[in-house]
């Protein structure tokens, strides 16, 4: 057991939140979403076990500037995750809720402490998106445990982060490419708009038609912009990093979903058109994050043969 968690990646994590972001995005049909909670459950638990098993080697790792960046995937999960507990224990479902967005929080300060303030361009990456905006997914599930204000606190706070960021990681992709391990890590630009708009959908009562309108537009203009470019990454050699080409994918979906479920009231001539493109974004994220997973379980075994020798 502990041969197979020392040769899991930390950027996993990542995937199992992919997963449970396919369990929400198709909620509508039960087995699957059942499936893929499950398969996220067993990652993120994996994923911790690894951690709490060799602590000293995690607090190592997370010296790197791309795996403490990717690190807080695995607090995101914990958050979306205590949904699906509610129907067990409210208690343990929110206990899930609170500790994920502990541990986000502080992986967010020691990030900030320790590779923000050296103000170094060449540390800035669109994993960055992860760390500041991720805990936006905390706006999502916040009603659900009456913590409400709490979600639209967070909510601001992420985009003003990303409003932020955005400029900064740009300046950094513009003068220093991506090294070729971290170039899956591109696709995070699809996320932190997407998420943000999913966030605002869940997280406030009284929306502004024209402001999710807006962010809306963003959001599809950076999904499509990775959508381009996927071809390219998926036929990059595996990296952990890999990972990256998940959440993306099924985030913007789900912002997608979200928000066209609201305007389609508003504008009901474009019903159609919203199905349409919906259906095409499931069905993107319902093929990538298989694909990815399949790509790491064949990475892991190759890695788990040499431990055992």
């Amino acid at each position: 057991m502990k041969k197979l968690l020392q040769v899991l990646p930390l950027p996993a994590a990542a995937v199992g939140l992919s997963f449970v972001g396919l369990a929400n995005l198709f909620s509508e049909i039960k087995l699957l979403s059942i499936i893929c909670v499950t398969v996220s459950g067993w990652i993120l638990l994996s994923v911790s076990l690894k951690i709490m098993f060799d602590f000293h080697g995690f607090l190592k790792q997370i010296k790197e500037v791309p795996l403490a960046a990717i690190a807080p995937t695995l607090s995101m999960g914990m958050i979306l995750i205590s949904k699906f507990l509610l129907t067990w224990s409210y208690w343990l479902a929110f206990l899930i809720w609170f500790l994920g967005i502990f541990i986000h929080v502080s992986l967010l300060i020691y990030f900030t402490t320790t590779f923000v303030n050296k103000k170094q361009l060449s540390l800035v990456l669109p994993s960055w998106f992860i760390v500041y905006v991720g805990i936006v997914v905390a706006s999502m599930t916040a009603s659900m445990f009456d913590q409400q204000n709490l979600g639209e606190i967070i909510y601001f706070f992420g985009f003003l982060a990303f409003l932020i960021l955005l400029p900064v990681v740009l300046k950094r992709l513009k003068n220093l490419p991506l090294p070729e391990p971290l170039r899956p890590t591109l696709a995070i630009l699809a996320a932190p708009v997407s998420l943000n708009l999913a966030g605002y959908m869940m997280a406030f009562d009284e929306k502004i038609v024209w402001f999710v309108v807006i962010q809306l537009v963003a959001a599809q203009a950076l999904y499509v912009f990775v959508l381009c470019q996927l071809p390219k990454l998926l036929c990059l050699p595996f990296y952990p990093s890999s990972a990256a080409l998940t959440f993306p994918l099924v985030i913007s979906a789900m912002a997608f979903k979200l928000s066209t479920g609201f305007l389609g009231s508003v504008y009901p001539n474009m019903s159609g058109l919203f199905w349409f493109i919906l259906r095409l974004d499931q069905a993107i994220a319902l093929g990538v994050v298989p694909i990815v997973s399949i790509r790491y379980l064949r990475f892991m075994t190759k890695q788990w043969k040499v431990a055992k020798k």
